[in-house]
């Protein structure tokens, strides 16, 4: 293509996406071939195909680039980790952001990328810096603010939302509909926070009726908040139906965020439990705990489907957690395991596992998807060459472990692993704290071999993380250890 077909090209299909002609605009794009598009024209080729929706094509324009991040351009690192966030892999986008030099785009990317994983204190401060170091237009200083009484909202900061909230709604009333929307959602979720159900309702019935010819995704949560005010209020008739179609229609994080409040606010345990132990996200489970200050959330307890029993001894740890012969301890497919059960919410999409399990690698959209399956049909065939009482179902969503029939599973307070090791010093730092242990110990409580044992008391020692004591060959967590 010459620089003329690009400019041509380029400028009819944003004309597309700017009126909402989505499939066309995809299937220009698509018929595009990627050999053909010169280098200088891929990043703006690459952000119509994030706009448009086709964010693997979008990565697949930008890959070639990434070869030696050294070199690469921070425009195409600040474009691909945009494109990462978009498909989940927020921990790989964070990594690639670092690379980037400062300015107002790497800030306000890093923010959203700490919202989406629900930290809302990191976010907060990058958000501050945002507003304070850089010239901002009208239009991202009100986003950056709405963004930022939302951090505040997450930190119980509640004096300095309602602040910020009051000025945004007049700041949205006249031509920022959907900001005007999440203000309003947000003036809701204080009232609630004050126990003023009725004044919430209220607010929330408006919301609701400005948003009725919007798509369901734009009103969600504000629905979401309705139901926890009517239930609060003590009429819960509707709200086994609403956490049903939240669940069928995707709304994961709605969700996990309407359960966490009904187990804060109305104080139940096992709710509380199905919330914390059902989350992978750490800033998510400090927060549950930081609400539920006269609550217990054991650093292992056992599951059995969705109930949860504390269990003060840890004897063992029962599939998967242990040692079991069909599942390695700690390899690739038994770490994949633990992952699946990590979140009872959201199905686990290929771009998840690998944002997760490879943190050390670039994400590839030729191959690193490959790498996944391989890896999951692995599990599924352990699982049924082993009888295992698992069962992995997909969906268009993505991927869940199920746990079948009545056995009890243990379950971490973290349970996603990138390495072997990181698994063994998890269970020993639960297992043992501070107190010294012996190799037989270990062998007896994880269901471990000799060998096995061994080896990772050795790999373990030698990289400093675990202290080896005294003539009978005692252990401590090292300094460096967890």
């Amino acid at each position: 293509m010459t620089p003329t077909d690009c400019k041509t090209k380029e400028s009819l299909i944003d004309s597309l996406i700017s009126n909402h002609e989505i499939s066309e605009a995809q299937r220009l794009l698509q018929d595009l071939p990627i050999d053909a598009i010169p280098d200088s024209y891929k990043r703006s080729f690459a952000v119509l195909c994030r706009r448009s929706g086709l964010n693997e094509r979008s990565l697949k324009l930008l890959h070639p680039l990434m070869v030696d991040l050294r070199s690469t351009e921070p425009s195409d690192l600040l474009e691909y980790s945009s494109t990462l966030r978009k498909l989940g892999m927020v921990n790989q986008s964070l990594r690639l952001l670092n690379r980037c030099p400062e300015s107002a785009e790497k800030k306000l990317y890093q923010a959203f990328c700490k919202i989406h994983l629900w930290d809302w204190e990191g976010a907060s401060v990058l958000i501050e810096d945002y507003l304070g170091k850089f010239e901002l237009s009208k239009k991202q200083n009100i986003l950056a603010r709405v963004n930022l009484a939302l951090c505040f909202l997450g930190e119980d900061r509640l004096a300095e939302a309602e602040i910020e909230i009051e000025k945004l709604l007049k700041e949205t009333h006249q031509d920022l509909f959907h900001l005007h929307l999440n203000c309003l959602e947000m003036k809701g979720q204080t009232l609630i926070r004050k126990s003023l159900f009725s004044e919430a309702d209220q607010l929330l019935q408006h919301a609701s009726e400005l948003c009725k010819n919007q798509p369901s995704s734009s009103k969600v949560w504000i629905e979401k908040w309705k139901a926890l005010a009517i239930t609060l209020q003590g009429d819960d008739s509707n709200l086994k139906p609403f956490l049903q179609s939240l669940r069928k229609t995707g709304q994961w994080e709605a969700l996990r965020d309407l359960e966490r409040n009904l187990a804060v606010l109305g104080k139940n345990l096992s709710l509380a439990h199905n919330v914390y132990y059902g989350t992978p996200y750490p800033a998510f489970k400090r927060q549950v705990v930081s609400r539920l200050p006269a609550f217990e959330f054991p650093r292992a307890i056992y599951r059995r489907d969705l109930r949860y029993q504390e269990d003060p001894i840890i004897k063992g740890f029962d599939l998967p957690i242990g040692a079991d012969p069909e599942l390695a301890f700690g390899k690739l497919t038994h770490r994949t395991a633990l992952l699946l059960l990590s979140d009872s919410y959201r199905p686990w999409t290929v771009h998840r596992i690998f944002d997760e399990l490879y943190p050390d690698e670039i994400y590839d959209p030729f191959s690193s998807l490959q790498k996944i399956y391989q890896n999951l049909n692995r599990l599924k065939e352990t699982i049924v060459e082993g009888s295992l009482p698992l069962e992995m179902k997909s969906t268009q969503a993505g991927f869940r472990l199920r746990i079948m029939g009545a056995p009890k599973v243990m379950i971490l307070d973290q349970m996603i692993f990138s390495s072997t090791n990181e698994l063994f010093l998890h269970l020993l730092e639960i297992a043992f704290g501070n107190q010294a242990f012996e190799s037989s110990q270990i062998e007896e409580l994880l269901h471990l071999s000799s060998h096995q044992t061994y080896r990772l008391l050795a790999d373990c020692t030698k990289e400093g993380l675990l202290n080896k004591q005294g003539p009978r060959g005692m252990y401590r967590l090292g300094l460096q250890g967890r």
